[in-house]
């Protein structure tokens, strides 16, 4: 690749200007190739961590690794309704079910594009934000995960990572 040379003049230049204990790498697979061989120019004890998997997952692994941590587990409480952008959702937990394994029968959407973030259902796993859609009938990108994960916890249903 053309840029590849380019690539590792500039970050031969940028390590060698501080002492680094930790390297993060989040860059696509086409970024990737520009940057083929710079393990080789990494200190032996510099821990090196690089984002794999879609660009959603990618980016979940990057703000684990900036907050040393996951986010937190939700906790699910007593069930009761939820609210999501102007959609009032009140069912149980059951009736959640029944709608996902329904939904599933009838093949609706991807249920498996999750990232981070995951549903069990009667042993698969599929996406919040599928299941959100499901019960709401709002389209997946009109919300992010995080609502879909606090909906689903107000509805008493577990939301798990990955």
């Amino acid at each position: 690749m053309e840029l590849n040379s380019a690539v590792l003049e500039e970050m031969q230049r940028l390590l060698s200007r501080g002492n680094y204990r930790e390297l993060f790498v989040n860059v696509g697979k086409i970024y990737r190739r520009a940057l083929a061989g710079y393990e080789l120019l990494l200190a032996d004890d510099l821990e090196l961590r690089v984002a794999v998997g879609s660009s959603g997952r990618r980016q979940a692994m990057l703000r684990d690794w900036l907050r040393h941590s996951p986010p937190p587990q939700l906790s699910i409480s007593t069930p009761g309704n939820a609210r999501i952008r102007g959609i009032e959702v009140a069912l149980t937990p059951e009736e959640v079910v029944d709608i996902a394994c329904r939904a599933l029968a009838d093949d609706k959407d991807d249920p498996n594009a999750y990232q981070s973030w995951y549903v069990p259902i009667k042993g698969q796993r599929v996406a919040p934000k599928w299941l959100i859609s499901q019960l709401t009938g709002l389209p997946v990108r009109s919300f992010v995960t995080d609502e879909a994960r606090r909906v689903l916890v107000q509805l008493g249903i577990a939301v798990k990572r990955i």
